[in-house]
């Protein structure tokens, strides 16, 4: 991937040279619910200001509003993934059904824009708890004494049945969204929950995971189904990035805040050119981290 950016004036007209670039807009579509009548105007507007990438956060701890289908698994059991919309929705009616979600993804295609998901974990996943209430962390004295305290309670790495559900959501989700890319947030994860957790704790004693590095083990396993089993390239939060969690395997990072020396010393040292979006906003820039092997400028990260 590579990026060609630049804006010429002829007159009082400017225009912007683009190729390869990422010029996006979120839409957070758990927080609060978007029709899809109207996510179709925001496709509109975006092709007519040139913007390429929509990248929609699907999920957060106010509600999960995907209807997913149920998965039966090896064992016969079924995997009661409906659940998820059913009980972590705002209300039935603020569901995004699976065929609503690929009319729109069409709909973007055929006006040259690229959809990016995202399903945000290991915090921001409240939601998911309503259906599968074993797979959260129960760190109630620390949530408690937050101002956000529904955005502390995170998914438990020591449960077999979290990274099950992980995998089979995400299968679902590549299904809709063809997208070469995967965003799977990581952001704000408050570490003082997973210590508050006696189990949580004991589990890292027995397993040998260290008790300092929960989020790491958690980012690790997820990157690791991103990868090697949906073959996807997975996107996060630079929050990983800035505490020092971000696995060996890291590919993409989308950028949140001015970058800290460390973690542009992590992006350099693999290979990788990190544009903040402090710095975006000043020079017009597309936020985008370039893999291995690009074609952009060498000069230091902004």
């Amino acid at each position: 991937m590579c990026l060609l950016y630049a804006y010429y004036c002829i007159g009082l007209t400017c225009c912007a040279v683009c190729k390869h670039c990422y010029t996006g807009l979120m839409l957070d579509v758990s927080r609060h619910f978007i029709p899809p009548r109207l996510i179709y105007k925001t496709i509109d507007a975006m092709e007519l200001s040139r913007l390429n990438i929509l990248h929609l956060h699907l999920t957060d701890s106010q509600s999960f509003p995907i209807q997913l289908e149920d998965v039966i698994l090896a064992n016969g059991s079924t995997l009661a993934l409906s659940a998820l919309a059913q009980q972590g929705a705002f209300s039935n009616d603020k569901v995004y059904k699976l065929q609503e979600l690929r009319d729109i993804v069409a709909y973007a295609t055929i006006r040259g824009i690229e959809v990016i998901p995202e399903i945000d974990m290991p915090a921001h996943a409240l939601s998911w708890g309503k259906a599968f209430t074993d797979v959260i962390v129960p760190c109630h004295i620390l949530a408690n004494s937050q101002q956000t305290p529904h955005n502390i309670y995170p998914l438990d790495p020591s449960n077999p049945t979290t990274f099950l559900l992980v995998e089979e959501i995400l299968k679902q989700i590549i299904g809709i969204f063809p997208s070469r890319y995967l965003h799977i947030g990581g952001d704000e994860v408050n570490e003082q929950c997973w210590r508050e957790s006696v189990a949580l704790q004991e589990w890292a004693k027995r397993t040998n995971v260290n008790a300092h590095q929960l989020t790491k083990y958690f980012e690790t396993e997820v990157f690791r189904i991103v990868l090697h089993k949906l073959k996807k390239v997975p996107i996060v939060w630079q929050g990983i990035l800035d505490a020092g969690n971000i696995p060996e395997e890291s590919v993409f990072t989308a950028e949140g805040a001015q970058p800290t020396s460390t973690t542009k010393a992590t992006v350099r040292s693999r290979g990788r050119r990190l544009t903040s979006v402090a710095s975006a906003m000043a020079t017009e820039e597309p936020l985008l981290l370039f893999p291995s092997g690009s074609s952009g400028s060498s000069s230091e990260d902004t």
